[in-house]
């Protein structure tokens, strides 16, 4: 039989403080690591992208929706992430001045959302460098994600 062992919040905060501090890793050095994306791969597996729906769609054409999707993709998790940490640091507010394990433990996991947000806008940048110029217009920077961020937040949260 297994005991379920609840422990208190505070030491819970503890517990993932400490294992967070045993994982170390940088968006360039750990994940990226010198990698282009390659035009002639898909940049999505098949069971997200679903591209055999397109029935009148070649394969190249297919592989071209997989490498649309997988820069959508970047840009919806980046956004995501973005309105993620702001809901982190407002639930950190109630512990600025108590429990130091919660506040280490949230701004640590808001310091992992700010790295997940430069990856995503590194992976979208890769792609957008080896999309036709087509599909993205080297003189028109992606709009912001600021506002569309801050509107997801305000509509899920407020």
């Amino acid at each position: 039989m297994t005991a379920i062992v609840t422990l208190p919040d505070s030491q819970r905060y503890a517990r993932s403080v400490q294992a967070s501090k045993r994982v170390h890793w940088e968006v360039e050095a750990d994940v990226i690591r010198g990698r282009r994306f390659d035009t002639a791969h898909k940049f999505l597996p098949d069971g997200l992208v679903l591209a055999d729906a397109f029935t009148t769609l070649s394969p190249v054409e297919k592989r071209f929706v997989s490498q649309i999707q997988g820069r959508t993709y970047a840009n919806v998790f980046g956004l995501v992430e973005r309105f993620i940490n702001a809901k982190v640091l407002e639930l950190s507010h109630e512990h600025w001045f108590g429990d130091q394990n919660a506040l280490e433990a949230l701004v640590g996991f808001s310091e992992q959302e700010l790295k997940h947000q430069a990856l995503f806008r590194r992976i979208d940048a890769m792609i957008g460098d080896v999309l036709p110029d087509g599909y993205r217009s080297r003189s028109t920077p992606m709009p912001s994600p600021t506002p569309c961020s801050a509107r997801a937040y305000g509509r899920c949260w407020r």
